[in-house]
């Protein structure tokens, strides 16, 4: 045979005769792929626009349930077959080109594939319904976990590259079906010499064909590998905690509000306003600096909350805790980020809408600034800061968590007060009295 050149005539003829009867099943393999691919081309992705869920609870059931299912056996089984059936296809297609390199019989390797198709197309099937069980529906923006939903998102690119699996696989096998008729029609006869034979089988596809077909076996092998990462990372997801979303949902603003204690820094500085910008007058100037405690110490709280560690064991992924309780939580980044960024807009302005005005609007945004803060630093202490773990005993871990969220509150309020007097008295002093 190819690799080997030592298998008799009449062995040839056996391989050959034997390819040839499962060379119809290739087909159907290739098939198959399609009718998985067509299965996602299928799904409607889009949000449901019918009447919303009657109950909250049934839903965060039903929908806890799916996840669990995906997260201990759908996803995990799914890539798994998916590394197995890329095994197989691509030892299928190395069979087609040299079948002397083939270590089980070609029936075999055929029905393998066969048998792991079955499998997945039934494991995908789970997997689409629980896909439908985790859809957002229309009451999403009100009561539907954070998480689950970013989920489905998750789920839906593991679908995404599941199908470019499929459809790789297809065309791979198509070409080795291409191949192996190449290779029958170089067979015709079977009183070939060992010679002829050897001869038949070392001739593969001409250039242009070698390189279409290993490109497109390493376009297998790469949807192979992405179908696996995009499981691997829906699976994260999964077993995540609450505050693992709540702190992916901060990373963006928190970046946000480091950088504005930057532009506070600039505004209080006069040297460093651009030449092209009106420098702004002293009084406002001196304004601008009462606010960088409060910059500081809002980075401080997202910076102490964002250390990765500080919430295992925690809650499962349906938590006791209310679903809209974590969307407070988790807004609670870009709501103060929006508020630092009112005030440096209200001092930027400072100089043409007067020092009452800017006094005015300063005091009305210290007052949201601290409302956004009541709720969520709340739920953080009495819902979190019991179950954080640590390498001494729990009772002392969350004792310095509690001194630490107290001594952060009395320097915030501190902070707080301490500039809205001033601001408040603005309206009520001349400028040279700052």
């Amino acid at each position: 045979m190819c690799s080997h050149g030592q298998a008799s005539g009449k062995g040839l003829v056996k391989f050959v005769h034997s390819y040839r009867i499962s060379h119809g099943s290739v087909a159907l393999i290739a098939q198959r792929f399609e009718d998985l691919y067509d299965k996602y081309d299928a799904l409607d992705l889009g949000y449901e626009r019918g009447r919303p869920a009657p109950l909250m609870d049934e839903n965060a059931v039903s929908k806890a349930a799916s996840l669990r299912r995906l997260h201990s056996r759908i996803l995990p089984e799914l890539r798994r077959l998916v590394i197995k059936l890329r095994s197989l296809v691509i030892t299928l297609y190395k069979s087609s080109k040299r079948p002397g390199d083939l270590q089980e019989e070609p029936g075999d390797l055929v029905e393998l594939i066969f048998q792991t198709q079955s499998e997945i197309d039934s494991l995908f099937d789970q997997f689409i319904d629980a896909m439908n069980i985790l859809r957002p529906d229309q009451y999403v923006k009100e009561l539907f976990s954070r998480r689950a939903d970013r989920v489905y998102s998750r789920l839906l690119t593991v679908a995404l590259h599941f199908a470019g699996f499929c459809l790789s696989s297809c065309t791979l096998i198509q070409m080795s079906s291409e191949q192996t008729d190449s290779d029958s029609d170089s067979d015709s006869s079977d009183s070939k010499s060992d010679s002829d034979s050897h001869s038949d089988c070392e001739s593969d596809c001409d250039s242009e064909d070698m390189t279409r077909c290993t490109n497109q076996k390493e376009m297998v092998n790469h949807d192979a590998n992405v179908v696996c990462k995009k499981i691997g990372s829906a699976l994260e997801l999964i077993e995540g905690r609450e505050f693992d979303i709540i702190q992916d949902y901060w990373a963006r603003p928190k970046y946000r509000i480091d950088r504005k204690i930057n532009d506070l820094f600039k505004v209080s500085n006069q040297t460093t306003t651009p030449s092209w910008q009106e420098p702004l007058s002293e009084s406002v100037c001196e304004v601008a600096k009462w606010f960088a405690p409060i910059f500081k110490l809002s980075r401080i709280f997202f910076e102490k909350l964002s250390r990765r560690g500080t919430n295992r064991n925690q809650h499962p992924l349906i938590a006791t805790m209310r679903f809209n309780d974590l969307d407070t939580i988790g807004e609670l980044a870009h709501r103060v980020d929006s508020e630092l960024e009112e005030i440096i807009n209200i001092l930027r302005q400072g100089d043409r809408a007067g020092l009452f005005a800017t006094g005015r609007l300063l005091t009305q945004t210290l007052f949201k600034l601290t409302f956004h803060f009541d709720n969520p630093l709340h739920l953080i202490k009495s819902r979190f800061v019991p179950i954080v773990p640590g390498t001494n005993s729990s009772s002392t871990i969350q004792a310095d968590w509690q001194h630490w969220f107290s001594l952060w509150n009395h320097w915030f309020i501190l902070a707080i007060t301490n500039v809205s007097k001033r601001t408040k008295y603005l309206s009520r002093t001349l400028s040279h009295q700052l």
